[in-house]
């Protein structure tokens, strides 16, 4: 089960960068051009309120591509549970509502 769960982690997680990155684009913010910079921008828009957290997310992606440590997988899965969805399905509202008012 941590496996898919992280698995799917890592699908979301490359979704949400990327359409934080087209938003930002459309909102006329071109110099998107890494998941880093798309989480600066997007906390400095007001998308996301944790950047800190948003950023923490983006390095657990990266440990998830290069290894596979139980110990870490497990960590990173309870970091999905106690944060990581919470920060994505905030992210997923603020975009709909923000989708609403164009």
């Amino acid at each position: 089960m941590v496996d898919g769960v992280i698995q799917r982690f890592e699908f979301c997680y490359e979704l949400a960068w990327k359409t934080v990155k087209y938003f930002l684009d459309y909102q006329g913010i071109e110099e998107v051009k890494s998941p880093r910079t798309a989480f600066r921008e997007a906390h400095t828009y007001g998308l996301i309120e944790n950047g800190d957290e948003w950023i923490d997310m983006l390095t657990d992606r990266n440990k998830t591509s290069y290894t596979y440590d139980e110990e870490l997988a497990k960590r990173i899965y309870n970091k999905i549970k106690s944060s990581h969805f919470k920060n994505l399905k905030d992210l997923y509202s603020v975009i709909s509502k923000e989708e609403l008012k164009e």
